[in-house]
This record gives C-alpha cells, structure tokens and sequence, in this order.
C-alpha cells in the first residue's frame, strides 16, 4: 500500500465522514441496521398500503408517511426513491403478506355487507 493511501485512511478513520470510502465492516453494518429499520417500519407501511388501497405506490406512501410525521433513519422526511428501497428490502414476504391481508379485509367487509343487506 502506498503512503499515500495509508494516510487516507488514517484520516478517514479519525473524521466522522468517509467521502464514499470503502471501509471495511462498514457496509455489513450499514445492511444490518437497514434490515433492522425495515422490520420496525415493516407494520407501519403495511397499514398504510392497506388504507391506501390500490393507491398505495411510493409517492402516496411517502405522502402519508410525512403527513403522520413518521421520519426516516436519519430522521429526514420520507421521499418516493426512499420508500421503494424500504420496500424492496422487504420482499417479496411483504406483498405476499399484503396481499393476504387485502384478502382478509375484502371478506370481513363482504361479511358486514352481506348481514346488513339481510337486515333491509
């Protein structure tokens, strides 16, 4: 390694920023707490798909999301690109999950109309 690199790095691991470099470990930390976020924001942004409806891209998610002043990891506010990678980490098990879940509530409100159609 030239001396050059070596003082890079040493200054990088002494500053609190590293300028895209790669530090080793760094990015399997990065992963870890990513994945950590994903699964505590994994029933909020199911319940907010859900009461979205068909609507539920990452625009109006986003939209929602800032509107109930859930923030992000960093504490920023929610954008589209930042929702779609929240939620590409959490396939495919959340559109399956979602999927079923749209199942459940389309016959829990078939059921509440149907008895309440009986009643007329």
């Amino acid at each position: 390694m030239t001396q050059n690199l070596e003082k890079f790095i040493a200054a990088i691991s002494k500053s609190h920023w590293s300028f895209g470099a790669r530090v080793p470990g760094r990015g399997v930390a990065n992963k870890i707490a990513a994945n950590k976020f994903a699964k505590q924001m994994r029933p909020i942004l199911m319940e907010l798909s859900l009461l979205a409806g068909a609507k539920n891209g990452p625009v109006v998610l986003a939209r929602m999301l800032n509107e109930r002043g859930i923030p992000t990891v960093r504490g920023g506010e929610w954008h589209p690109e930042t929702v779609k990678r929240l939620m590409r980490r959490l396939q495919p098990e959340f559109d399956e999950d979602l999927k079923r879940a749209r199942a459940e509530n389309y016959k829990r409100f078939a059921h509440i109309e149907m008895k309440e159609g009986e009643k007329k």
